[in-house]
């Protein structure tokens, strides 16, 4: 089947603008509020990635076999005491700051491409 044919998991926020998903977003995961990110780059194109078949079965309860995401660049101008990751609904159980060199070999392998594509998109920001 094709990508549109295949339930990707996308939040139907009906009037919801991209932007203003991903700083709810930031908020939601990491605690950081909008006062503390500013926009620096938006990339033109979404990005879809699929879920390996056996994480498709059991992620989102296997109701969906990938992901379609817009991606921003924001530059936090916080501090660490503004982060949180234990969130309402955790997503991670920990942080920490690294060089752009450590993302790609070590984001799980279905997603590197999209970060390999990701980071030479935003190379003039970094």
């Amino acid at each position: 089947r094709s990508r549109r044919q295949r339930q990707m998991c996308i939040r139907d926020r009906s009037k919801e603008i991209p932007v203003d998903a991903a700083f709810r977003e930031a908020l939601e995961e990491t605690g950081i509020k909008k006062s503390k990110l500013k926009l620096k780059a938006e990339l033109k194109d979404w990005y879809y990635y699929d879920l390996p078949a056996d994480l498709a079965q059991t992620l989102w309860n296997g109701k969906y076999v990938g992901q379609k995401q817009k991606w921003y660049l924001f530059e936090f101008t916080g501090s660490n005491k503004d982060i949180n990751v234990n969130t309402k609904v955790p997503e991670f159980s920990e942080y920490k700051w690294v060089d752009k060199k450590f993302l790609v070999s070590n984001i799980v392998p279905f997603k590197r491409d999209i970060y390999r594509n990701i980071l030479k998109e935003f190379r003039e920001f970094l």
